[in-house]
Formats: structure tokens, C-alpha cells, sequence
């Protein structure tokens, strides 16, 4: 399977936070630092925000860097490899 050129588009990031119920694990294996997800848990209200919050200060923070790999390798270490099969690899 080959990953995905570029960065997750908006759309994407909704529907996979849609589907993110462990969201504070992905950011960790993201590399957001504790501090950025406890603002964002104290800020935020609703799992699908808080989950769409973290996704969107992974891109921020990292940029061009946030990369489809990326998520990929973040989605494996919390165990969720549906999630890369879906919204990582180029599709057939």
C-alpha cells in the first residue's frame, strides 16, 4: 500500500474525528505536547470537537510536515489501523 500524497484536507479531518473516541492517545502519538491537549480539553466541549481541535493543531503545528505518513504512524501506535486502511493509503 502506498500512502497518500500531501496533507489531510478539512473534510478528512472531520470525518476522522468523527470517528476518533481516543483522541488525547492520537495527539500524544502525534507529538502535541500535554499542555496543548489539556488547553484544548478545558476549552473545548463535545468529543467530535475536541477531536477535530487536536487534529487541526497536529497540521498547524507541524505544517507542511502533516503529512497522510504521519497520521498513519500516529493512528497505528493508538491501534487504530481501519482508520489508516481509510483515510491513509492511496486508494486502487
Amino acid at each position: 500500500m502506498v500512502y497518500r500524497e500531501g496533507r489531510p484536507n478539512p473534510e478528512e479531518v472531520l470525518c476522522l474525528a468523527h470517528e476518533m473516541k481516543n483522541w488525547k492517545q492520537l495527539g500524544r502519538a502525534l507529538k502535541l505536547k500535554d499542555p496543548q491537549l489539556d488547553e484544548i480539553e478545558e476549552d473545548i466541549r463535545g468529543l467530535l470537537e475536541k477531536s477535530y481541535a487536536m487534529l487541526r493543531r497536529w497540521m498547524e503545528s507541524e505544517g507542511s510536515g502533516a503529512t497522510y505518513e504521519k497520521l498513519a504512524k500516529g493512528l497505528a501506535r493508538v491501534g487504530r489501523r481501519d482508520m489508516i486502511r481509510t483515510f491513509c493509503y492511496e486508494s486502487t
